[in-house]
């Protein structure tokens, strides 16, 4: 992944916020996914970072959820970045949405929420 995603490919949240509300929702890919075991919040996001997918911000759960997260991630070669919310059910069960923040095929799209599910299951 080191030569996969960028090692400056985090947003402000505020930018975050604009990426996101700018990008169509039927652009938008959302997956189940499973998580490995992690016991705080910041070890989740530790391990993302070392993964080169940047933690934007927090908020609570809603519905179930403990907390919902934002991330980004920027592919190098194609110069896309991603936006990603994980909603984290439980300790090992997440939903995860990619956007792209700008124009992409729907194909890079799926392909990068499969590349992230695997990522989050391999965690550890």
């Amino acid at each position: 992944l080191d030569t996969l995603f960028s090692a400056n490919g985090g947003v402000a949240k505020q930018e975050f916020l604009q990426l996101w509300g700018q990008t169509l929702d039927q652009s938008e890919v959302l997956r189940p996914v499973t998580i490995a075991p992690f016991r705080e919040d910041q070890e989740l996001f530790q391990k993302l970072h070392k993964a080169r997918v940047f933690f934007t911000a927090k908020r609570g759960g809603q519905g179930g959820a403990l907390f919902i997260a934002y991330f980004a991630v920027r592919v190098e070669g194609v110069r896309t970045q991603f936006l990603i919310e994980l909603t984290v059910n439980s300790r090992t069960a997440a939903k995860c949405a990619v956007r792209p923040a700008g124009s992409c095929p729907q194909a890079l799209v799926a392909s990068m929420a499969l590349t992230l599910e695997k990522i989050l299951a391999d965690l550890g």
